[in-house]
């Protein structure tokens, strides 16, 4: 979504279970967009999850919200935090039986439980707000598939998926590398239920892009790459007095 396409009557409802005040990245690329989108002139709302601990973002104060919703985690902390004492152990092992027994995709995607909540906040909020569109960001996975239903409320809004992460060719994270053939076929059917429900997907580089596209040619023309970028605010404007440069090497500074 360019800056040039929006203006004082848009309003983005973004939905991102790391956004700030959950610690970690995973917030980071939205609220830096939600701050620049604020700037020239755009509403801005937003669903995130409450942080499993008492660890909040650095960046919780970064951009000046119209709404905030944070909705409960609804998900085993212990599957989180992963608890390092005898009983913390424990716990986990008996959160993940269930996690299991009650989901038939990834068992460690945690918005497998966010279905009702997130239908009934969202068909609360579109009551009094006039959101022109919504932004799901993941990982988590899960709720992408809320799509089809919480366009039914409203399909004048336009829907975007913003993928942070790789989903299904993910060899290192969320626990893809570790699903059966089953749990896997599930997750990818999804994707491909992704790429028909939103009227636009992006994603965060050119690898993941041509994934997708290549995964469903006929939707190729609505996936695009949008970078994260950086802040102006976070950068040093001057260097360093002190600074040595060799001009052999390439000085990288930030």
């Amino acid at each position: 979504m360019k800056l040039s396409a929006v203006n004082n009557t848009t309003h983005v409802l973004i939905i991102c279970y790391a956004y700030p005040p959950y610690p970690g990245i995973g917030g980071r690329r939205w609220v830096k967009f939600a701050k620049e989108l604020i700037k020239n002139g755009v509403k801005v709302s937003v669903i995130s999850s409450e942080p499993p601990a008492s660890e909040h973002s650095v960046w919780r104060n970064e951009a000046n919200l119209l709404n905030h919703i944070v909705l409960p985690l609804k998900y085993p902390r212990s599957l989180i935090l992963f608890p390092k004492s005898f009983f913390g152990r424990l716990r986990y092992k008996l959160d993940l039986i269930w996690v299991k027994f009650f989901s038939r995709g990834n068992y460690y995607d945690r918005t497998i439980f966010w279905r009702m909540q997130l239908m009934n906040v969202y068909s609360t909020l579109i009551k009094t707000n006039d959101f022109t569109h919504v932004v799901i960001s993941a990982a988590p996975f899960f709720w992408l598939g809320c799509a089809e239903e919480l366009k039914k409320l409203n399909p004048k809004i336009q829907f975007i998926a913003d993928i942070r992460d790789p989903w299904t060719t993910n060899k290192s994270a969320y626990g893809f590398s570790g699903l059966s053939s089953v749990r896997m076929n599930v997750e990818k059917k999804k994707e491909v239920k992704m790429l028909e429900d939103f009227d636009k997907v992006i994603t965060v580089n050119e690898s993941i892009t041509d994934y997708f596209k290549a995964l469903a040619p006929n939707y190729s023309e609505k996936i695009v790459t949008i970078p994260n970028g950086f802040d102006l605010d976070e950068t040093t404007r001057t260097f360093p007095s002190d600074l040595i440069w060799n001009e052999e090497k390439i000085n990288l500074v930030f």
